[in-house]
C-alpha cells in the first residue's frame, strides 16, 4: 500500500474519530457538564492482488491476502486537551509519512502534532 493512501487514510479515519468526540455535552441536574468524549474511526488499507508486497530481498507481488488491512484511530478528549492513537496495519511507516500526517490532522482537526501517536 502507498504511503501517501495510507497517510490519506489516517487523515480520514481521525476526523472522523474527532467528529465522534466532539458530542454534545451532557446536563445533570440542570447543569451542563463538560464530559470525557472519545471518538473511534477505521479505514480499509487494504493492497490489491498483484500490488508489490513489501519486506524480503526481492520483488514479490501479493498474490492472496490473509485478512484485511486497516487504519485505526481512537481521540480522547477531556474537554480540555484531544490525543489521538492512530494504528496503521503496515509493515512501516515513514518518518516523513508520520509528520506530515500530524501536520494534516492539526490543519484539519486542531490536534497539536505532539498529542498524535502513530504506529
Amino acid at each position: 500500500m502507498g504511503t501517501r493512501v495510507c497517510g490519506i487514510a489516517a487523515l480520514f479515519a481521525l476526523a472522523g474519530a474527532v467528529g465522534l468526540a466532539s458530542a454534545a455535552e451532557r446536563t445533570v441536574a440542570g447543569k451542563t457538564r463538560p464530559s470525557f468524549r472519545v471518538g473511534f474511526a477505521e479505514r480499509d488499507i487494504t493492497p490489491k492482488i498483484g500490488m508489490e508486497r513489501p519486506g524480503g530481498y526481492g520483488k514479490v507481488f501479493h498474490r492472496k491476502l490473509h485478512d484485511p488491512c486497516k487504519v485505526r484511530a481512537a481521540v480522547f478528549d477531556d474537554g480540555k486537551t484531544q490525543v489521538a492513537l492512530v494504528g496503521v496495519d503496515a509493515l512501516v511507516v515513514p518518518d516523513p509519512l508520520v509528520k506530515a500526517v500530524r501536520e494534516g490532522i492539526q490543519q484539519r482537526c486542531g490536534i497539536a502534532p505532539a498529542a498524535v501517536l502513530i504506529g
